[in-house]
């Protein structure tokens, strides 16, 4: 078992003197996730600003209509695109980057973001794979909700103080319950990303499986290491995101500690798997 405090202290020790690169690293990841969604946020702000004024907005033109409409469009695609094929492959970059940093590698550059496109294929299939099987979580309770939540709305309309309450008492259960598997099932798979970037020779179905091996058990104390990061990103934001630049790279460096003491756990006697090189 490992302990979130122990985990939290590695971090920064590793990260003492080196935080160069994986604050760049983050820089980077935050300015390309920003420069991507800025266009759509823009448009969509002035569209909001504008269509305030309903006499104003009934003044425009169809054709500026038309063109605000097929550049919010536009905006969407570009960053739904870079979601889609760039995101994974920073992300994969990040965690590299942040194993590298955990295991003392001396030499670290923030050009390390960028070496989840050497392996391309498996960052987007790791982000699909983890995205698909989220999905289909919570597409098993989106039924119950549904009937749950009908069945409490006919409650009330029928005027029965007793089976509304009920009902009411049993959705809002039912919803915790639904926003907990999902959480649940993140946190199992969530360890993919660490094992690819221990090694990539790794496919992404076993290095999912891993994940969900290692994270057995342990789910609750890796949501308790989330939630540990909770009052310094909201620091980070309110200081306009600035310091978030150190926030990431303590956070990722302390889950793949987290990672690591469970991986040795969960493998003591398989050396390819407790104890793989860091590769390129």
């Amino acid at each position: 078992m490992f302990k979130i405090k122990e985990c939290k202290k590695q971090a920064l020790a590793s990260l003492k003197g080196k935080w160069k690169a994986p604050v760049l690293g983050q820089l980077i990841y935050l300015a390309l996730t920003l420069v991507a969604f800025a266009p759509y946020m823009i448009i969509y702000f002035n569209i909001l600003r504008q269509t305030s004024n309903i006499v104003y907005y009934y003044s425009y033109s169809p054709v500026t209509v038309m063109l605000l409409g097929v550049g919010m469009l536009f905006s969407l695609i570009l960053y739904m695109g870079y979601i889609v094929c760039i995101l994974p492959a920073l992300m994969m970059g990040m965690m590299k980057l942040s194993a590298k940093v955990a295991n003392n590698v001396e030499d670290l550059s923030c050009k390390e973001i960028f070496s989840g496109f050497k392996m391309y294929g498996k960052s987007l299939g790791s982000f699909w794979w983890v995205y698909l099987w989220t999905m289909l979580w919570m597409m098993t309770l989106y039924v119950p909700i549904i009937i749950f939540m009908s069945i409490s709305m006919a409650a009330i309309l029928s005027n029965n103080v007793v089976l509304e309450l009920i009902m009411s008492i049993l959705s809002l259960v039912l919803i915790i319950g639904f926003y907990w598997l999902i959480i649940y099932k993140s946190i199992r798979y969530s360890m993919i990303w660490y094992v690819l970037a221990d090694d990539k020779s790794v496919p992404v179905i076993q290095a999912m499986n891993i994940s969900k091996q290692i994270t057995k058990g342990h789910t609750l104390k890796l949501f308790l290491l989330n939630l540990s990061f909770i009052g310094w990103e909201i620091l980070g934001i309110l200081s306009l995101g600035v310091g978030l630049l150190w926030v990431g790279p303590y956070s990722q460096v302390s889950h793949y500690n987290a990672y690591r003491v469970l991986r040795d756990a969960a493998f003591p006697k398989n050396e390819e798997i407790a104890a793989p090189q860091i590769t390129e």
